[in-house]
């Protein structure tokens, strides 16, 4: 099964190490670009799905780069999220209020 370690070193290994982070969020970006049309545009499932692991593979490659640990930080931030209050926005989003 593949994980950050897996992901990154592959990324790694393909691409090379890039100067800063910036041009794989940039990377992160284009592929977030690419699941809102595919949705938009009504592909299969899984081709959403293909997206969807596009921008989480990236994302990877994004914190090994930057040196986290891409579990204890989401592990960290849900702690953040869940004691914050949030204003729901009715669409199956919101936004935490600022305290």
């Amino acid at each position: 099964m593949e994980n950050q370690k897996t992901i990154s070193e592959w990324g790694f290994k393909t691409f090379g190490y890039p100067k800063d982070a910036i041009v794989i969020v940039k990377r992160m970006l284009k592929e977030s670009n690419e699941l809102e049309e595919a949705i938009k545009s009504d592909v299969t499932y899984d081709m959403i799905a293909d997206e969807c692991a596009d921008i989480y593979i990236v994302m990877c490659h994004v914190f090994a780069t930057m040196g986290f640990d891409l579990h204890a930080c989401v592990d960290h931030k849900m702690e953040i999220n869940r004691a914050r209050k949030w204003k729901i926005a009715g669409d199956g989003t919101g936004q935490h209020i600022k305290e």
